[in-house]
């Protein structure tokens, strides 16, 4: 049971780092159109 739990866990932990990477990429690509439009 405690080896399904600390599976549990750190499954748990990377979705949470998947979520932080993307949110991370979205914002970062936000910046990205942001300085290109103000290079135009």
């Amino acid at each position: 049971m405690q080896k399904n739990d600390r599976y549990g866990r750190f499954f748990d932990l990377n979705g949470y780092l998947i979520r932080y990477m993307i949110i991370l990429r979205f914002i970062y690509n936000a910046r990205f159109r942001t300085i290109k439009h103000k290079e135009d």
